[in-house]
């Protein structure tokens, strides 16, 4: 079953008031699944980064800044979460659960503090809360924790691929496939319940954005159009920089999660959800290629 464990928030609020150490902070099972992202995608992090970030520094370590200024809301956050826990934990289990019935669904949430706002691998899920984006719509935090909990899932079925692996033009190429479907999927999976709450937000924050795009048909349209010319060029680009490609596959467009989402919105309309439920365990290579024509609509 899916639970949520505040211990690590806790822990680190302690330091932050000179009642525990970093070393805990530091050993912390969130912060060891944080460590493990970004060991494989970002290139480390130092404990005295995180250290440097809670004295008010910046850079190095996202997610801290105004910590201080924010114990207010955060607290209150913290509150709702307690608050709200039952009904959410089934809310998550039941989003995750039509779209893979056959997992297990043993996953721990630790909402803490930097990194990300978000991040899922196979150990566990864990959720920035220090973002004003829960502040002001605090159904955010399940919102996102649906989509952290989809990613854990994968993650357990495929892996997740280590960035310094990639050697060739092929590997980039097969790497921006995995977080397609992996993001395509994590986006996808809270997107009934959002649409039954009637909820869309602000476009001002990415994740937000997101959704207006893939409920915009011009807006799809265009992000497809440079998808499609970022599959062409990559193609012929031997010389790009594996810098130069992830700026072009991860940067503001956010292919990934917009285009990626809208492929399972589309195998759901066409297929069913049982084609859904199939498709996320392909392979991602394959899984880009057998539905890549259900973006003709778009093109």
């Amino acid at each position: 079953m899916v639970e949520i464990d505040l211990s690590a928030a806790e822990i680190f609020l302690s330091y932050m008031d000179g009642g525990t150490s970093m070393d805990e902070v530091w050993g912390h099972d969130a912060y060891k699944i944080i460590r493990t992202h970004a060991e494989k995608l970002r290139g480390g992090l130092k404990k005295e980064q995180i250290e440097r970030a809670a004295k008010g520094e910046k850079g190095g370590y996202y997610g801290v800044s105004g910590i201080r200024e924010n114990l207010g809301n955060i607290e209150t956050l913290i509150d709702i979460i307690k608050e709200r826990e039952d009904s959410w934990l089934k809310s998550i289990e039941a989003e995750l659960h039509r779209v893979v019935p056959k997992e297990k669904k043993d996953i721990t949430i630790y909402p803490a503090f930097g990194y990300d706002i978000g991040i899922g691998l196979e150990e566990g899920v864990c959720i920035n809360l220090n973002e004003g984006l829960f502040f002001h719509v605090p159904r955010q935090f399940l919102y996102l924790a649906i989509h952290e909990c989809s990613h854990t899932l994968y993650s357990r079925i495929h892996g997740i691929p280590d960035i310094d692996d990639i050697r060739s033009n092929q590997d980039m190429i097969s790497f921006f496939n995995t977080f397609l479907h992996t993001e395509g999927y994590a986006v996808y999976t809270p997107l009934k319940l959002r649409a039954a709450d009637g909820y869309t937000g602000s476009e001002n924050h990415y994740l937000n954005a997101d959704y207006h795009i893939i409920y915009d048909e011009e807006g799809m349209r265009k992000t497809v159009k440079g998808y499609d010319l970022l599959r062409d060029e990559r193609t012929i680009s031997k010389d790009w920089s594996l810098q130069d490609y992830m700026n072009r596959a991860f940067g503001e467009k956010r292919f990934a999660y917009r285009v990626g989402c809208a492929v399972v919105n589309r195998i759901e309309q066409e297929q069913g959800m049982d084609e859904v439920r199939k498709a996320f365990y392909m392979d991602a290579d394959e899984f880009v290629e057998r539905y890549d024509g259900y973006l003709d609509v778009y093109r």
